[in-house]
């Protein structure tokens, strides 16, 4: 009994404090999914249909994606970080 209360007292710190992280962090991984999806979709469809003219495009766009995905959430976490430091300072 005392150990299940141990672990949940634990899991809410860890949930109250890295909150906005964790959330983030799984946002970022489903985004790198879906366009990692989405991409593959369209060379699927580009290979089979023969078209490959904006094959190029097609990964450009991706990255771009992936690099803007990726600044969004370092801006994000670390307004956080500096915010929860902000909070943490004595007044």
């Amino acid at each position: 009994m005392f150990r299940f209360l141990a672990k949940s007292a634990l899991i809410a710190v860890i949930w109250k404090r890295y909150r906005r992280t964790i959330i983030s962090t799984l946002a970022l991984f489903a985004c790198y999914f879906l366009v990692s999806l989405f991409h593959g979709d369209y060379v699927e469809y580009a290979v089979n249909a023969g078209d490959k003219g904006f094959l190029w495009r097609s990964y450009l766009i991706k990255w771009a994606v992936l690099i803007g995905v990726t600044l969004i959430y370092y801006l994000y976490n670390t307004r956080a970080l500096t915010k929860r430091e902000a909070d943490d300072l004595p007044p």
